[in-house]
């Protein structure tokens, strides 16, 4: 990816994840959830994402970041023993989260527009309760049973299994979804991430186990969630595995020739993302959540800029007169206005973030 992140930023998101979140520090997984992909911290986090990026005289750079949700992260139903006596089969949630990252190069021309790379990793996010997990939360954080340990098998194995859009879907999205092929080891689609609860008025945790209150650890059983969320998007962002960590990738990259990417065709990890971001923006906002008149799923922050001049005896500036097709377009209206009541509303149903970052590296003149 083109962002990247330094040591210092990785304190720096560290910081601002640990400011914002502690505020519900009292509150179940699902708000603290709605902090972390909150407002206030995404325009932070999107301030911070933009600083990394190394100037270059006639080239503009641009990150924007979308928030949406879908009434769940499509499912996986997986064949088992007793669920085929039955003739049924089990399915499980993908994850609570989901995290998106686009590159896209805008030629000075305005007539294309390219997704030089794409990376998405799931996110099962869990609150720690119990004293020792809040010291050092580990791998599922949860008691393993029921619901916890069906998403466990899932992240830690990934067996085949059939893509359903919702619990009540009769027909599947996709089928026979292979993520591990002739792959061995832990597989690095989807992560960990934990929170402390706290109850109000209790001293909260040292700052030495939780520097960034949202913290990362792989689908590894009793493995420590040790990774800060600085550090966890650093590597997402880069692809770069992490040693400490079971030497896995955060997240992986998938198939992306233009935004949205069209499902048809697709297998896979490639035909999951599509699937989930077809969700996102084929689907219309409810009234109960937003208005009258809803205007999707999508709120955005708007892209950042940065820029410097081109360089002497150059061509000079030219003005992008249209939007390229597949560059994803910009709300009519802010509809940030339409998300306050969500972040509420979001405990009492289960409601699933998906984040998209998007960073444009456009030429304002033809590079040589």
């Amino acid at each position: 990816m083109r962002l990247s992140i330094t040591q210092s930023m990785v304190m720096d998101i560290d910081k601002i994840t640990r400011n914002h979140a502690q505020t519900t520090a009292s509150k179940g997984e699902l708000k603290q959830l709605s902090t972390l992909f909150g407002k206030s911290y995404l325009r932070e986090l999107q301030g911070l994402l933009q600083g990394s990026f190394t100037q270059n005289p006639g080239v503009q750079f641009e990150v924007t970041i979308r928030l949406a949700w879908i009434d769940k992260i499509p499912l996986a139903a997986i064949a088992s023993k007793l669920a085929a006596i039955a003739s049924k089969t089990e399915r499980t949630e993908l994850g609570d989260a989901v995290l998106f990252a686009f590159d896209e190069l805008v030629l000075s021309d305005g007539t294309r527009a390219d997704i030089t790379n794409a990376r998405a990793v799931l996110l099962q996010a869990k609150v720690a309760k119990e004293k020792s997990q809040i010291v050092a939360p580990k791998v599922p954080i949860s008691a393993m049973a029921g619901s916890t340990k069906k998403e466990f098998d899932l992240l830690s194995m990934w067996p085949v299994f059939d893509l359903f859009k919702a619990s009540k879907s009769a027909t599947p999205l996709a089928q026979s979804i292979d993520l591990r092929g002739p792959k061995l080891g832990t597989l690095p689609y989807g992560w960990y991430i934990a929170a402390p609860r706290i109850e109000s008025g209790a001293k909260s945790p040292a700052a030495t186990h939780w520097t960034s209150w949202w913290m990362a650890g792989p689908p590894i059983l009793n493995h420590t969630c040790d990774l800060t969320f600085g550090a966890f998007l650093q590597a997402f962002f880069s692809g770069a595995k992490v040693p400490s960590s079971g030497n896995i990738e955060v997240g992986a990259s998938f198939q992306c020739k233009g935004y949205p990417p069209s499902p048809t065709n697709l297998t896979g990890w490639d035909r999951i993302c599509a699937e989930i971001i077809a969700i996102v923006e084929n689907s219309e906002a409810p009234q109960s959540i937003f208005d009258s008149t809803p205007t999707g799923r999508m709120a955005a922050t708007g892209p950042i800029s940065r820029s410097l001049p081109p360089p002497p005896n150059s061509l000079g500036y030219l003005v992008h007169s249209k939007q390229h097709p597949a560059r994803i377009p910009r709300p009519k209206r802010c509809i940030w206005q339409l998300f306050r009541g969500w972040l509420d509303r979001v405990c009492g149903r289960k409601r699933i973030p998906v984040l998209i970052i998007h960073t444009r590296t456009i030429e304002l003149v033809r590079l040589r």
